[in-house]
């Protein structure tokens, strides 16, 4: 070993009290009274003195933009340490804080929410310390745990996601290695892209005699996947890692909300809808998965934060989503599984079909629903529920339907009569029946005077006892509105 001296600023020199290294170091770190690596010195053995690097962190320097790099050997020495002294002896709060380096305390929020996401990677691809899954896991949660205890996790805001994505990957893993899942579960940074080969690999389609057997060990990896990771997010997605909620500035889709994941779903889904006749409807195996699949596809949008993408473009994907889902849902599962997953994502389409199916149109059920305020207008049809529902029964040639369910809300109807060119000759009942005679009056006179020797907009003629009819009723309202 190459022995060298070198002369430290006065600053920090009376002040050292021993040296240390770590896996992550370049080279020295040294340890002053003061704060703890204080002081890192990179070195190349190869080279001369002249060659030396000293990198000074001392508490009168103000580093109010660290680089990043730094930032995550520091984050990682003071882990290390801290992880060295908590399995001898007991730490405080205090303690801890007193020892990390002023980077670590003076990093701005963005440059540590980036160094932290780092750090935590590096600590699931290190395999020079352990290939355990479930010794990663522990010091993945030790280093949440260390990040509490020196005050820097309250500084951190979508790290915080990302962290808690990291600790699901590595329970992922755990999961596979115990379904003996071995070549899936060896490395928590590539579970998605290893699922993804493992289904292009898997399910062959030029091999009918293999392809039921196939889809179905897919399904079953996948979903003891999803469902591994679903169990640990509810355990401590608040006890240890107080995620930012969902519509926050600070929130970041989790990992299987992302594109790859949803696609991976969707490929699954489809796989199964094609081969059906190779799995019973009745296969509880297949129910299980249509449910698992379906549903977190559909939550995996549900949960996207749509950041950096465009809104029309997502809804179409979403749509899609809605309709191969919720269709196996019907086949494999129930109406009323395939009813909730509609009303839950707001699929107009499934919600209205279904319930005319099990009759419920004209139920309080269906009423509740058309009178929810928290309907979002739907960007592919670009209409509201009630807009939708109007929108169908119109296309069903059901224009009493319209008129009868607009009664549970009226703004809607009102302003669909008047953009529908469809219930123009309709109108009137309206009017009529929100004691609006006058406007039914003028209604129907502009119907009798516009019909003659014409045809509705629905296609049906007027013939001249319609038009006497309707003249008289427009007479009747004139006389009741006057009083």
């Amino acid at each position: 070993n190459n022995v060298f001296d070198m002369e430290l600023p006065k600053l920090a020199a009376p002040n050292v009290i021993g040296t240390g290294t770590t896996a992550t170091s370049e080279g020295t770190f040294l340890m002053t009274t003061d704060k703890l690596i204080s002081v890192v010195i990179k070195m190349d053995w190869r080279a001369t003195v002249a060659k030396h690097s000293l990198l000074i962190s001392s508490p009168t320097s103000s580093l109010t933009s660290p680089n990043v790099q730094t930032l995550i050997q520091h984050l990682s020495d003071a882990f290390y340490q801290y992880a060295s002294s908590s399995s001898t002896s007991h730490t405080t709060d205090v303690s801890i804080v007193a020892s990390l380096p002023p980077s670590l305390l003076e990093a701005r929020t963005n440059a540590l929410n980036v160094a932290t996401e780092h750090a935590s990677w590096l600590l699931l691809s290190d395999t020079t310390r352990t290939n355990d899954m479930k010794q990663k896991l522990k010091t993945h949660q030790l280093f949440v745990n260390f990040l509490n205890h020196a005050g820097l996790y309250r500084k951190l805001t979508s790290c915080r996601c990302k962290l808690m994505d990291h600790g699901e990957m590595v329970q992922c893993c755990i999961t596979l290695l115990e379904n003996k899942c071995q070549g899936l579960g060896e490395d928590p940074t590539n579970v998605l892209s290893k699922l993804c080969r493992f289904q292009e690999d898997t399910i062959r389609l030029d091999d009918a005699d293999t392809l039921g057997s196939a889809i179905r060990n897919v399904s079953e990896t996948i979903c003891c996947t999803l469902e591994s990771a679903n169990k640990y997010r509810k355990m401590y997605m608040e006890v240890l890692y107080d995620v930012p909620s969902q519509g926050s500035s600070d929130y970041v889709s989790p990992w299987t909300s992302s594109n790859e994941m949803r696609s991976l779903l969707l490929t699954q889904l489809r796989h199964i809808a094609a081969n059906r006749v190779l799995s019973s409807t009745d296969s509880e195996t297949t129910k299980h998965a249509v449910r698992i699949l379906g549903n977190n596809l559909l939550q995996g949008y549900l949960e996207d934060d749509g950041k950096g993408e465009n809104k029309y473009e997502f809804s179409k994907q979403y749509h899609q989503a809605k309709v191969e889902s919720i269709s196996l849902f019907q086949l494999y599962l129930s109406n009323q599984d395939a009813l909730n997953a509609s009303v839950q994502h707001q699929y107009f389409d499934g919600i209205v079909q279904i319930c005319e199916e099990e009759e419920l149109i004209f139920s309080d059920y269906f009423r509740d629903l058309l009178l929810k305020n928290d309907w979002k207008e739907d960007l592919v049809h670009g209409k509201t529920f009630p807009g939708f529902v109007f929108s169908y029964f119109c296309d069903e040639g059901q224009f009493a339907n319209v008129l009868d369910l607009g009664l549970y809300c009226k703004e809607e109807l009102q302003l669909f009569l008047e953009s529908d060119p469809r219930m123009h000759d309709y109108r009137w009942i309206n009017d009529f029946r929100q004691g609006k005679f006058e406007d039914g009056a003028d209604c129907l006179s502009r119907i009798c005077y516009s019909a003659k020797g014409m045809t509705h907009t629905n296609g049906a003629s007027t013939s001249a006892v319609d038009i006497g009819v309707l003249l008289s009723l427009s007479k009747l309202a004139e006389i009741v509105s006057e009083g």
